[in-house]
């Protein structure tokens, strides 16, 4: 459900990936894809994939086996699975994290247990695209202000030319 769209009993609500919209509790066993637009708390057990647009948050009690996506993400309790968060990766004292991380910031809590590979990357935010879209524009601008400023080889240059009249 996204901004403006009709909610249960017929009311409007928006979703914001800063505040928890989905729960999956402690008694709860999970397995498949999961796909959330709003933020992300897991107390229970899940296994394959949790792709989360908003933060994610594996409590202490948690027992996660899945690749783990999202803007900010907080362990407290087990995950086995790559880790790839758009903003901030914490480790809380009680995580026990195995497999590779990709962040743009971490946090280590001591006592907290990590085994695998961290990648470091920039920041993403939302003009993250609209700069991509500028630096290949400004590239195509000068690939062409290149090519036309070049002379081309059937071409003389225009000192060449007038050497000839002269002579």
């Amino acid at each position: 459900m996204t901004r403006g769209e009709v909610g249960l009993f017929g009311k409007s609500r928006e979703i914001r990936p800063d505040r928890i919209d989905t729960v999956i509790g402690r008694e709860t066993k999970c397995s498949g894809t999961i796909e959330v637009s709003g933020a992300l708390r897991i107390e229970g057990q899940v296994e394959g994939t949790v792709c989360g647009e908003g933060d994610v948050t594996v409590g202490e009690a948690a027992s996660v086996e899945a690749n783990i996506q999202g803007r900010n993400i907080t362990i407290a309790g087990r995950v086995k699975g790559n880790v790839e968060a758009r903003g901030r990766l914490e480790l809380m004292p009680t995580a026990h994290m195995e497999g590779d991380i990709m962040v743009a910031k971490l946090m280590i809590s001591p006592g907290a247990h990590f085994a695998g590979k961290s990648t470091m990357k920039a920041e993403e935010d939302t003009s993250s695209i609209k700069r991509a879209e500028e630096k290949t524009n400004r590239s195509k601008d000068s690939t062409k202000l290149t090519s036309e400023s070049k002379p081309s080889a059937a071409t003389p240059p225009a000192s060449n030319a007038k050497n000839k009249k002269n002579q």
